[in-house]
This record gives C-alpha cells, sequence and structure tokens, in this order.
C-alpha cells in the first residue's frame, strides 16, 4: 500500500518493481465529495510511467 504525495507513491511503487513484480495494480481513493479523482490520475500517471 502507498499513500502521500507523488514522490511517495512512486517510490512505494519502484519498490516493489525493484523487489521483482512485473507488474503493480493501483488505486486512487478519490477525496471525499467526489467521484472520480481525474485529477489525481492525471498527477499520478507521468510519475509512474517512469518507473522501470
Amino acid at each position: 500500500m502507498a499513500w502521500g504525495d507523488v514522490d511517495a507513491v512512486k517510490s512505494r511503487v519502484q519498490t516493489h518493481l525493484d523487489g521483482g513484480a512485473d507488474h503493480v495494480a493501483g488505486q486512487v481513493l478519490p477525496p471525499p465529495g467526489t467521484t472520480v479523482p481525474l485529477e489525481q490520475w492525471r498527477e499520478l500517471s507521468p510519475a509512474l510511467r517512469s518507473c522501470t
């Protein structure tokens, strides 16, 4: 599980990949009162695409 800012989430995903994972699933939990976390997806997407 990862939480925090973009750098913290990216670091946690990279830790899984470095540990041998060949894929990592993610789910963004939207802030209360919203239904689709578009802003969070837009922020995370470029950061996570750079994980190898």
